[in-house]
């Protein structure tokens, strides 16, 4: 959502965050910024406040598209985005194959 990104960019603007900022998502009533250091997000934490009042000053000028949009949410937090790279994961899924099929023919073999 576009108007999420420009949010989350607009909350991390006066900080050195917004450079490592991976993307933001709101989940149940839940604003989430993701990062990959644990660095930034204790950064973040730290930073809450001003991190806050730069959301309300954006909720303030673009009131009417977040209500449009639907956006609501009461907490904000930050996670650490996942790292693994999707080969290391296509991976581990062709080795628990690998281990089932041989689980299934060690069975069959009773």
């Amino acid at each position: 959502m576009k108007l999420l990104k420009e949010m989350s960019e607009y909350a991390l603007k006066d900080s050195c965050l917004k450079y490592s900022l991976k993307g933001a998502s709101i989940e149940y009533q839940t604003l989430i910024f993701y990062f990959a250091s644990p660095n930034d997000q204790t950064y973040f934490n730290n930073n809450l406040e001003p991190i806050k009042a730069n959301l309300r000053d954006f909720w303030k000028i673009h009131a009417k598209e977040i209500k449009q949009n639907g956006i609501y949410f009461t907490d904000v937090i930050a996670k650490l985005a996942q790292k693994e790279p999707k080969k290391q994961m296509d991976k581990d899924l062709a080795n628990l194959f690998d281990q089932l099929r041989e689980a299934i023919r060690a069975r069959d073999e009773r």
